[in-house]
């Protein structure tokens, strides 16, 4: 079964329920089950779509179904229902979940960067676009900015970000929430906003299109020295659940190491492109710009000075007082003790 063939004409837009892709494999006997949780079509879930579509899953014995969830508070739901063994999320949004009293934990690790990118208008003049960070932000006073939602991570960085460029988040820039994917090229399109904030797909449909210009790109390691070691999307799950539940994750780990070893293999973008553009509903073309873009980016590591730096914005855009992250979990603590010797640097 192809991903086209769950996802409709519509792919990557319109889902709202789980599906099964893999069936039981040979060799293995009764194959362990387990459900993942997805962006629809996002870049951030190529994983489990290569996991699934490249047969990984099902040669470590893994029976993956896969749950559409739009946003990471219905990701964090889902992990503390059990709806999901494990879900994507950011670090950030993980002790958050904790510090209102969950008890989520890293099980892997995928993404090492910031998701965001942030785009202007063509025709909105930016002065000092060619100076060095922060300065060349201070184009942004009196825009109004693209987010998805208001109090959204998106908004959250572009609060560090303006801050950092001597702006004021409250009184400088107008927020305009414009939702992901196709609802923001939508709104960025209709010269809704002058500035959008946002994450792949977006980006590189909107360069193609030449409908936007990059402004500064965390993926690529551009911004403050804050977010050039962190890590952006890790895979979550409940500590007893994992502790439950050893010979699942053990499988899942084995999995997701050898699929992130597939994604970042160069001799692999042909294939994995077709698999992002059948999950992502996007064109062959746009799928294999971005899975070229981002090969060097995924790792199955967790790097502890990112930990810290996840605190310390946690810190800057105002989620955490001080105190609270001078009191945090070690970087340890927030690892699952089957993923310690495999991902901590």
């Amino acid at each position: 079964m192809k991903f086209k063939d769950i996802y409709g004409a519509a792919a990557g837009i319109g889902l709202a329920a789980s599906f099964a892709l893999v069936a039981p494999s040979a060799g293995f006997g009764e194959d362990l089950e387990m459900t993942l949780q997805v962006y629809p079509g996002s870049l951030v879930s190529l994983p489990e779509y290569v996991g699934v579509g490249a047969g990984i899953y099902k040669d470590n014995g893994l029976d993956v179904n896969l749950l559409p969830l739009r946003t990471g508070p219905d990701s964090i739901a889902g992990a503390v229902s059990r709806s999901a063994d494990a879900v994507s999320n950011s670090l950030g949004n993980t002790l958050l979940a904790n510090g209102q009293g969950q008890d989520l934990i890293l099980v892997a690790n995928a993404w090492n960067a910031p998701l965001f990118s942030w785009l202007k208008q063509p025709s909105y003049e930016m002065a000092g676009l060619d100076k060095a960070y922060p300065e060349n932000l201070a184009g942004f006073d009196g825009a109004r900015i693209g987010v998805a939602g208001r109090g959204t991570e998106t908004e959250l960085f572009t609060r560090v970000l303006l801050k950092d460029a001597g702006l004021d988040p409250d009184t400088d820039v107008t927020w305009v929430p414009v939702g992901f994917g196709q609802t923001a090229v939508a709104a960025f399109e209709a010269k809704q906003v002058d500035i959008i904030i946002t994450m792949e797909p977006v980006q590189t449909i909107l360069d193609a299109r030449d409908t936007g210009e990059m402004v500064i790109d965390l993926t690529v390691g551009e911004g403050p020295e804050l977010f050039r070691t962190y890590p952006g999307v890790s895979r979550i799950a409940l500590r007893s659940h994992v502790e439950d539940n050893p010979e699942l994750f053990e499988a899942y780990l084995a999995a997701h190491d050898e699929v992130i070893a597939f994604i970042s293999d160069p001799a692999n973008v042909g294939a994995v492109a077709e698999i992002f553009a059948e999950a992502s509903g996007q064109p062959l073309e746009i799928a294999q710009a971005i899975v070229s873009k981002y090969t060097g980016v995924w790792a199955n590591v967790f790097d502890c000075q990112g930990y810290a730096n996840v605190l310390a914005y946690l810190v800057a855009s105002g989620q955490f007082a001080q105190e609270l992250a001078d009191n945090a979990q070690t970087c340890e603590s927030i690892v699952a003790p089957v993923s310690q010797g495999i991902i901590i640097q």
